[in-house]
């Protein structure tokens, strides 16, 4: 099968969540004996073509963005189109006039902030948004959650969707160990490492750790590495500044996804502060806590939905938005030490089938299963 995967708002110079999952998607897929070419927004300096996955950059807005696709498309020549979007037009566009399947993966809710003025305009969105909902042949979603949310936002019928959750790559993400981890990143082996990976967003809680960053002052040895960027970075930042956290708290920047588990390895305890805002509007499915949970690395997350029925009893679960909670959560793992990796080297174990590959399949599985049906 020939698959036209469209993410257009992905920016493959941005080492997060969108990135990685869409790069690990299309590998899955490749590796599954299926060409791929995948139509981004922004490529950057990244080309990912020696993986396996035709990979080019598309315009994402403007009168000429369409045409500009289809150049593309049409090259290819796709089986079916594949599309990775909230706000879903351009790969129903191609579908339609291409004639082919238009399958859509929707990962969280789009949120309209409507004023006064602008309600027809919005009415319009949300009629055009259903109309392309309806074309889908199937929409995949993270979790049940999401699904029941757009049901209630979009008016869209429940059973035109598949759950499912996000994935892990195996290969890349495995125990490891500590001292020889720490030893290529130069850190003493007696540091005590707290480390948070992901989009330096809202909705991840990293005021929340910042504050239980300032709780745990009086322990020297503790540092607090938080790998990735974002829209918070700077009021983060500042924020260490005036809490006079910067002995504590290492920004770390984006870096390449082959290179987290490294950071992961050499850590003690891995954090997942979701805030109970957005998070608990939807069951959530984040990359972080499999990666986490793959590399055998104790947790401490917030107990949102989704979260806890992932890491089992492989870490510790907290009340969102409680820097106290939080703080001593970090503070008994690291005094306990021998107890919590004995826990959570059972993570593993629990990951058998959360490879990309295994999600692939099951998508794979789902779109034969509605072409046979439609046929």
């Amino acid at each position: 099968m020939r698959i036209l995967f469209l993410a257009p708002d992905v920016s493959l110079e941005d080492w997060d969540g969108q990135s990685v999952h869409t790069l690990a998607l299309c590998r899955a897929f490749r590796n599954l004996g299926h060409e791929v070419l995948l139509l981004v927004g922004r490529l950057g300096s990244l080309r990912p073509e020696g993986r396996g996955v035709i990979v080019e950059e598309i315009r994402n807005t403007g009168i000429f963005s369409r045409g500009n696709a289809m150049q593309k498309v049409r090259a290819f020549s796709p089986s079916i189109v594949y599309e990775r979007r909230s706000t879903p037009k351009l790969g129903a566009f191609i579908a339609s006039k291409l004639g082919l399947p238009y399958y859509l993966e929707v990962n969280g809710l789009v949120k309209r902030e409507i004023t006064q003025n602008a309600h027809a305009g919005h009415f319009w969105k949300k009629f055009r948004r259903r109309r392309i909902f309806s074309r889908c042949a199937r929409i995949f979603v993270p979790s049940a959650g999401l699904a029941d949310a757009l049901v209630v936002a979009e008016g869209i019928n429940r059973t035109v969707f598949s759950v499912i959750p996000n994935g892990v790559d195996l290969a890349l993400f495995q125990p490891a160990d500590r001292t020889s981890a720490r030893r290529s990143l130069g850190l003493p082996q007696d540091l005590l490492v707290a480390t948070f990976v992901g989009k330096l967003a809202p909705w991840q809680g990293l005021e929340t750790l910042l504050a239980a960053a300032a709780f745990l002052r009086d322990q020297p040895a503790l540092r607090f590495f938080i790998v990735g960027k974002g829209p918070l970075l700077s009021s983060l930042q500042e924020s260490v500044r005036t809490q006079r956290l910067s002995d504590k708290v290492v920004f770390m920047g984006s870096i390449p996804h082959e290179s987290v588990p490294t950071i992961l390895a050499a850590s003690d305890v891995c954090l997942a502060p979701f805030t109970r805002a957005r998070n608990e509007e939807i069951e959530i499915s984040p990359l972080k806590i499999f990666e986490y949970m793959a590399m055998a690395r104790p947790i401490v997350a917030s107990d949102v939905p989704g979260v806890r029925a992932l890491i089992h009893d492989c870490g510790i679960m907290i009340p969102p938005d409680s820097p106290s909670a939080l703080a001593a959560a970090i503070g008994e793992l690291l005094r306990n030490r021998d107890a919590a990796e004995l826990v959570a080297r059972r993570a593993p174990e629990f990951l058998t089938d959360c490879s990309w590959e295994a999600r692939a399949r099951d998508i794979l599985e789902t779109i034969s299963s509605t072409r046979s049906a439609s046929a």
